[in-house]
């Protein structure tokens, strides 16, 4: 068996964000990887006392894998995902991209968060690229395991993307690679802009937020194309946009808390203000709770 090894995220500030990560070199944990230590990446105590009023490490707090992004040299993850889930009492537990399998043991949850990385070529209806990178295959590899250990899973924008493909791909579901170049849209989609949605009363969603209609900000130029979920898919629509552009997924007779959103929940459920987001972490950490941790 391979030992693991405790590793710590560090704040920083990128020069162009606005707001903080938390950070770790990948050379460093490269370097264990490649030593055969599993990691284990976490965040320093003072660091949750500041993310989160909420105190965290009960013994009945559920642990969540949340597979982490990256900014040139490091291994990172924004803020909003760290505080949306501490929030709710959860423990976390950060995935990098090599030994995704070993990571994700003992976890109660997965948050395959979004971000610039492409999904398998064959997904899109239209355009072709190279093979994908490492970060892609990592998003893969999360996503898979989870489904196979019938883990609660939230997918947020590629995240999204990738369980849409996953579960989807044999049934015919297909992704826009350029959502504007090919359908036309005139509504905004990236930027963060802010946009109305429709919800469908019969989704797990609905049944969370209890409403049928909410605004939420968007940050995509990839999407699920709705005409290739069928009435036999396995996938569940569960949220639109009013131009048509999925906006939220979900699958059928999943025995788990299972919900794809093509929005940043993160960035409004940090909001005090906040209600629907807020509902949606709730339920997540809920389920998770709820879930025995498979090894």
């Amino acid at each position: 068996m391979e030992k693991e090894k405790i590793m710590f995220l560090n704040k920083k500030r990128f020069d162009n964000h606005n707001y903080d990560s938390y950070v770790i070199e990948k050379k460093l944990v490269d370097k264990e990887t490649e030593a055969g230590s599993v990691p284990y990446i976490k965040l320093k105590d003072e660091d949750i006392k500041i993310l989160s009023s909420v105190k965290q490490g009960g013994k009945d707090s559920p642990l969540i894998g949340i597979m982490l992004a990256e900014e040139g040299e490091y291994y990172a993850l924004t803020e909003y995902y760290i505080k949306s889930v501490l929030q709710n009492e959860a423990d976390i537990r950060f995935i990098s991209f090599d030994k995704v399998v070993e990571q994700t043991a003992g976890v109660n949850g997965v948050l395959v968060p979004g971000g610039a990385y492409n999904s398998p070529s064959e997904w899109y209806i239209k355009g072709t690229f190279s093979n994908l990178g490492k970060r892609s295959l990592a998003n893969l590899k999360i996503t898979e395991t989870a489904l196979a250990k019938k883990l609660p899973i939230l997918g947020i924008c590629a995240g999204m993307q990738m369980i849409s493909g996953i579960v989807g791909y044999n049934h015919g579901v297909r992704l826009y690679l350029s959502l504007v170049k090919e359908t036309g849209t005139k509504e905004v989609h990236q930027g963060l802009v802010n946009h109305p949605i429709n919800i469908n009363k019969n989704s797990m969603l609905y049944k969370y937020i209890y409403e049928e209609k909410a605004v939420v900000n968007s940050n995509h130029k990839e999407a699920v194309v709705f005409e290739t979920i069928g009435d036999d898919s396995s996938l569940l629509v569960s949220a639109v946009s009013p131009d048509g552009i999925v906006e939220a997924v979900e699958v059928k007779n999943y025995p788990a808390f299972l919900l794809g959103v093509q929005w940043h929940p993160e960035r409004l459920a940090v909001n005090e203000d906040d209600i629907i987001n807020k509902k949606i972490f709730s339920a997540f950490v809920a389920a998770a709770k709820n879930k025995k941790a498979p090894s």
